[in-house]
């Protein structure tokens, strides 16, 4: 019983001192120092002082700050609901509950940017570079015009080189190379 009126004489101090001074008194009556209540309290000693010079913002969120307050009333042999109805006094938007609305984020999957356009485009570019240089190719051997050589034409490869081909083949004479024949050199000289 004699707990209470404490806590009750403790807890109507002077209405005139603010909740700060009123939580500074009751801890220095208690003979409590700043470092003492601030590891009852688990906070640092900073945080304490915000709650003594009524800083709350420092605190974070309303929720913390009446934990907090609670916690410091509970220690200093204050009425935890009037340090509370206090607190409320004197911040009223401590009691209004924190928004949940957060702004729509787009999503990045959806956020498109230039660079697959870039890229499409690059490729576009590597492959009509790839497709115009295989359609320009000539095959081996042909230059401005000239004919292909024989093999182009439908020989064999084997048949086109002096000395291969069959065994039956291999005593035959190579097929001269083409040019005037030594027939029509001797027929154009003999009408002179």
């Amino acid at each position: 019983m004699a707990d209470e009126d404490e806590r009750g004489q403790a807890g109507r101090a002077p209405a005139g001192l603010g909740l700060g001074e009123r939580l500074r008194s009751a801890r220095k009556a208690r003979a409590l120092s700043v470092a003492q209540l601030a590891e009852a309290l688990r906070l640092e000693e900073p945080m304490v002082l915000a709650l003594e010079e009524e800083r709350f913002e420092a605190l974070g969120a309303p929720v913390f700050v009446r934990g907090h307050l609670r916690r410091y009333a509970q220690l200093v042999g204050l009425a935890p609901d009037s340090v509370l109805e206090a607190y409320r006094a004197a911040v009223p938007a401590s009691m209004s509950p924190p928004s949940l609305a957060r702004p729509r984020v787009e999503p990045e999957a959806m956020r498109i940017g230039a660079w697959p356009l870039w890229l499409l485009a690059g490729a576009l570019v590597v492959g009509l570079v790839i497709a115009l240089g295989s359609a320009r190719r000539e095959p081996p051997g042909t230059h401005d015009g000239e004919a292909a050589p024989a093999a182009f034409h439908g020989l064999e490869p084997d048949a086109a080189q002096p000395g291969a081909g069959s065994g039956a083949a291999a005593g035959a004479d190579p097929a001269p190379p083409p040019g005037p024949s030594p027939a029509g050199a001797t027929a154009a000289g003999a009408d002179e």
